[in-house]
């Protein structure tokens, strides 16, 4: 994700709708809507990606704060699917790397989650 910004009129909250950027090398760029689909202030935020289509949710995507001892523990969890997305794409294409495929989009999933949790230090510092 390169940027992401809320629909016109949204505000922070369950339904608000979410416009995201996105751009991977083997890709190139493209474009999502997200709806809020928890959201608790100061304990949880989530959205869920949606297809083009009605085929369900492409991913959901989903921040949670909970007070441990005198800090904060942070979580980010995701799921992909259960609708197509890219990644389904490259496995039609490429059906017997499969699982490659699959690793290395987590891989890539797992970094990026950790670059959000160094940002958050960063910031905390």
């Amino acid at each position: 994700m390169q940027s992401a910004a809320w629909g016109e009129g949204d505000e922070p909250g369950l339904g608000a709708r979410l416009h995201g950027h996105h751009r991977h090398d083997a890709i190139g760029e493209w474009s999502t809507v997200s709806t809020v689909t928890g959201w608790e202030p100061g304990r949880l935020f989530e959205w869920t990606v949606e297809p083009g289509g009605d085929g369900g949710a492409t991913a959901v995507w989903r921040f949670e704060l909970t007070p441990d001892g005198e800090g904060t523990e942070l979580r980010q969890w995701a799921r992909m699917g259960p609708a197509p997305s890219g990644l389904s794409r490259a496995i039609e294409r490429w059906p017997d790397k499969e699982e490659r495929i699959v690793e290395g989009r987590l891989r890539e999933w797992r970094a990026g989650m950790e670059r959000n949790f160094d940002a958050v230090r960063e910031r905390l510092q």
